[in-house]
């Protein structure tokens, strides 16, 4: 996946999922001093930290018409590696990276 591609599935994610970016790249001493891994795809800018907010997960939540409901984190979590994305779950926010580069 090149760095292009990665932009334009991260938009396509930002459009049907909602939520805000808290981390996209980092220097190799950014990401050692806040303890990331050392080959972190965030170094790369190519990793990307996303989150949301209750009143973004409320807002984010639609049904289909099969009437199964999801919010944008859990559709994220479901459209990412269809786009060729891996989906790390840090518990308070979502990893996103390339499944390869």
């Amino acid at each position: 996946m090149t760095f292009i591609e990665f932009c334009v599935a991260c938009l396509q994610l930002q459009v049907a999922c909602g939520g805000r970016v808290t981390s996209w790249g980092r220097s190799s001493f950014g990401n050692d001093e806040i303890g990331g891994v050392l080959t972190s795809y965030h170094t790369l800018m190519m990793g990307v930290d996303w989150t949301w907010s209750k009143a973004e997960l409320l807002a984010t939540t639609v049904s289909d018409k099969h009437g199964t409901t999801l919010n944008g984190r859990q559709r994220m979590e479901i459209m990412a590696p269809r786009l060729g994305l891996k989906v790390i779950d840090e518990g308070d926010h979502l990893h996103i990276q390339p499944k390869r580069l």
